[in-house]
């Protein structure tokens, strides 16, 4: 009995995983009743064939993919404002040591964006996340409040629901800014002392590490901010992160933990990461878990993709405003990928003239194309998403590894921190 295209075998010592990429459903048995690394033997039991065709393992449902993963969150739409260009920290790694730029956020910027938000309220969106990026956002904490201010008094005349996020290294992170909200997701970056403070430095070279942790602990305590940790991994603290996460749970910071990869740049001269891109897919799936579980954190990474994509990029209304008023698509597009504004008709809105802009990437789906749905691959693959139209299923972990890591923590009774499962 052949398994279906969709399914993914793994040796694992004495047991062999089955993993249905359709569904999610992840099942080991003992490797003595495979044929073949495709081929289940005929002498399993009749519960085991019965689960096997109930559960898709045998004959995989491509359509019933489709729509049970059609993202559910696409009436949220999410508007990246950059309010600066400017920093005050000198990152050896960051990419965006090649764009030297202190533009700050016009008013007529900030006057579009209003309008676009009027306008798609107009065509029945209810629903906005208002995530604040830079260059370090913090350093114009008055913009930031003028605009939410804005904004909260059309969600009050056009009974939106707005929530709001911060791209911040956190330097600047006080209380009196946190308390102009109900609630803010805190997206920021941290590692160990020693690691932090030799590459995000201020401009002046002090170190900033002791100032950002303390700021993390106020703001956590306030119950008003909600803080994300990307740590920043390299060839030099991939063994510090045990010790990071202690450091963090003995702590007053309470703080979801995701690892993020170094690129190198050629720009960034006096920084290397000598840590291979598939080293580090390894290791932050298999050894960054068990460090993660250990210390009770939860793992929020996982090897399965939506059919439509998770991707603000491709929510029809979600946009990225440059504070010199250029768009993008979603937070990610950087600063030579901007677009300027084109109008589409005299009669059209502002709104509709800014997605006539993007219209060319916002209109061909990842995996609307024949490739795709052609694909054994199609689960565990974002598709040909505009930031990498490479075929690459292993884009953010690797995916035997993390199965593995998966099974035995689930032996182990730690499916509970796995948060991207069913």
């Amino acid at each position: 009995m052949r398994f279906s295209r969709y399914v993914d075998i793994i040796e694992n010592g004495n047991e062999t995983i089955l993993c249905n990429t359709l569904t999610q459903e992840i099942v080991t048995i003992d490797s003595k009743k495979m044929k073949s690394k495709t081929e289940i033997s005929s002498e399993i039991s009749e519960d085991e064939r019965k689960y096997l065709f109930e559960n898709g393992f045998i004959h995989g449902d491509l359509e019933s993919y489709k729509q049970k993963t059609i993202n559910l969150k696409r009436d949220l739409v999410t508007i990246t404002i950059n309010i600066t260009e400017d920093c005050n920290f000198s990152c050896t790694y960051c990419y965006q040591n090649d764009f030297l730029s202190k533009n700050v956020i016009t008013d007529q910027t900030i006057n579009n964006i209003m309008q676009y938000i009027l306008d798609i309220a107009q065509l029945g969106v209810r629903r906005l996340y208002i995530y604040f990026f830079g260059g370090e956002p913090l350093l114009y904490k008055k913009r930031i409040l003028a605009i939410k201010s804005k904004i909260d008094q059309i969600a009050s005349e056009k009974s939106l629901s707005i929530s709001y996020g911060l791209g911040t290294n956190a330097y600047l992170l006080t209380p009196d800014f946190i308390n102009h909200f109900d609630s803010l997701i805190v997206d920021t970056t941290l590692t160990s002392r020693k690691d932090h403070d030799r590459n995000r430095s201020l401009k002046s070279g002090s170190g900033t590490y002791d100032k950002i942790f303390e700021n993390l602990a106020v703001a956590s305590k306030s119950g008003r901010v909600k803080i994300h940790i990307g740590y920043n991994t390299s060839d030099k603290n991939t063994e510090e992160f045990q010790s990071f996460l202690v450091t963090i749970r003995q702590s007053d910071i309470k703080a979801h933990i995701n690892c993020y990869y170094i690129n190198n740049y050629e720009f960034n001269e006096n920084y290397f990461n000598a840590l291979s891109y598939e080293k580090y897919l390894k290791w932050v799936s298999s050894t960054a878990i068990d460090h993660l579980i250990e210390n009770g954190f939860l793992v929020n990474i996982s090897p399965f993709s939506s059919y439509r994509f998770e991707c603000d990029a491709y929510n029809p209304w979600s946009v990225k405003f440059f504070s010199d008023g250029s768009i993008g698509l979603c937070n990610a597009t950087n600063f030579y990928e901007r677009r300027i504004i084109k109008s589409f008709t005299e009669s059209s809105s502002f709104a509709e003239d800014v997605q006539y802009s993007l219209y060319d990437q916002k209109s061909v789906l990842p995996k609307s194309n024949n490739q795709c749905n052609s694909c054994e691959l199609i689960a565990v693959c974002r598709g040909k998403v505009q930031c990498d139209t490479s075929c690459n299923p292993n884009y953010s972990i690797d995916r035997e590894t993390f199965i593995r890591s998966f099974v035995k923590h689930t032996n182990l009774g730690n499916r509970k921190f796995f948060t991207q499962f069913n």
